[in-house]
């Protein structure tokens, strides 16, 4: 009995092996292990790998605003076993806010004078050249301004009268305070200094001192601005009198009308003076003209101006000094 069932058993072992070969080979389903998994080993491949996941840079915040200074660095939880991208030096990057900025875009309706400071903050830099004729003499100058938002510095760079180039120099230093009273109305109070950069000392001879207040209101392409002040000291008396020197103390007074009727061209008409107290000169400055902008926008600015000037102790304009202006000004913020 014994030995029928091995030889059965001999008989049947290599017919079952042939007959899984032929399921094979015909393409019937592998056989399965003990532990239930078909197929040989499993894929471990893609574990320690850290491809960034589809989708990730799309539904980042980060991506969609403007930014200063280094990318903040995105925290999100990943299962264990996830694909993941180390963070390279791609990630960390600088930006800049939009320029022109929904801050200077305001502004621009509030114009810039020539002939007191500006009223709006900015940061830029202007150069005014102008030339002119007084009393038979031909007056040249170059001034400069530099706006820091909160410190705004002017200088006469360069300045001739009747041929003579003029020796002194004198710094206008202004501190703003800006008031932002609305989206149209602005306030800035100005307390400021004038003194010497040409190697003289700075006495009481030849410093002064002032104190403004500027009010402005623009929209729609109009735009206002006045202001009201005191000085006392020396000082340089204006713009195609810069060579002269008043010290009484005065009141300061301006104005500014400015028109954008198109968005590349502004028409400006300004005023400036001061009324000299105990005996003191008075003195008044008349300007005119349009400012191009050729980009459009108030970054870039190249304004051309009549300029006429007078003083006296009972104004007339039977005596005045007459000239132009020509601008050329950048802001950045």
């Amino acid at each position: 009995m014994g030995g029928r069932v091995a030889l059965l058993l001999a008989c049947l072992l290599p017919a079952s092996a042939g007959a899984q070969e032929v399921a094979v080979e015909e393409g019937e389903a592998e056989p399965v292990d003990e532990a239930g998994v078909s197929g040989g080993p499993l894929d471990l491949s893609h574990l320690g790998k850290r491809p960034r996941p589809d989708g990730l840079e799309a539904s980042s915040p980060f991506e969609e605003d403007p930014y200063w200074g280094l990318k903040e660095s995105e925290l999100r939880l990943v299962p264990a076993g996830s694909a993941w991208r180390r963070p390279g030096a791609e990630d960390v990057s600088l930006a800049g806010p939009s320029w022109p900025g929904p801050a200077m875009v305001e502004a621009w309706d509030l114009g810039a004078a020539y002939t007191f400071p500006r009223l709006a903050p900015a940061i830029g830099a202007e150069l005014f050249s102008f030339a002119g004729e007084r009393r038979d003499q031909t007056v040249f100058g170059e001034r400069v301004r530099l706006s820091f938002y909160f410190v705004e510095l002017a200088f006469d760079a360069v300045g001739s009268v009747g041929g003579e180039r003029i020796d002194r120099t004198d710094l206008d230093l202004d501190f703003r305070i800006p008031i932002r009273l609305g989206r149209k109305h602005r306030l800035a109070v100005m307390p400021g200094s004038t003194f010497p950069i040409d190697g003289r000392d700075n006495t009481d001879d030849d410093t002064a001192i002032r104190f403004q207040v500027l009010y402005g209101i623009g929209g729609g392409g109009l735009g206002f601005q006045a202001r009201v002040g005191f000085a006392q000291g020396s000082r340089p008396r204006g713009l195609l009198l810069f060579d002269e020197v008043a010290t009484d103390p005065a009141f300061l007074y301006g104005a500014m009308l400015s028109w954008r009727f198109v968005p590349g061209v502004q028409l400006r008409a300004e005023a400036s003076g001061q009324i000299g107290r105990d005996g003191g000169t008075d003195s008044l400055t008349l300007l005119g003209g349009p400012v191009f902008f050729p980009l459009g926008d108030p970054r870039v600015s190249l304004g051309t101006v009549g300029i006429v000037q007078t003083r006296a102790t009972e104004l007339d304009f039977e005596r005045s000094a007459w000239g132009g202006l020509v601008q050329v000004g950048i802001d950045f913020y």
